[in-house]
This record gives structure tokens, C-alpha cells and sequence, in this order.
């Protein structure tokens, strides 16, 4: 999570500073799906199709 705020930080301050605090509070986003992942698992077509 610390790196992934270091590699925001020059285009996105607000999310850098958004994604450490959240690595502070110890949470980790190894676990975290998709939006893709979410929409295969309900049968939904993938989003560029429309």
C-alpha cells in the first residue's frame, strides 16, 4: 500500500495521502476484488461492451 502511495503521489496527492492512512490503520488491499471480478461473478457483460 506504501508503495502504490508513492507511485500516486506525483499525479495524485490526495489519493497518495488517501492510501496511507489507510496502510497507518492497517488495512491491506491484497484481498480486495475487482469491479471486473464482481461483474463476471453476477453474469454482467464486461463494461466496454455495451
Amino acid at each position: 500500500m506504501r508503495r502504490a502511495a508513492r507511485d500516486a503521489f506525483p499525479h495524485d496527492p490526495a489519493l497518495a495521502h488517501a492510501l496511507l492512512q489507510l496502510a497507518d490503520e492497517g488495512v491491506t488491499l491484497e484481498n480486495c476484488r475487482t469491479w471486473d471480478d464482481i461483474r463476471a461473478e453476477r453474469g454482467l457483460p464486461p463494461r466496454d461492451i455495451a
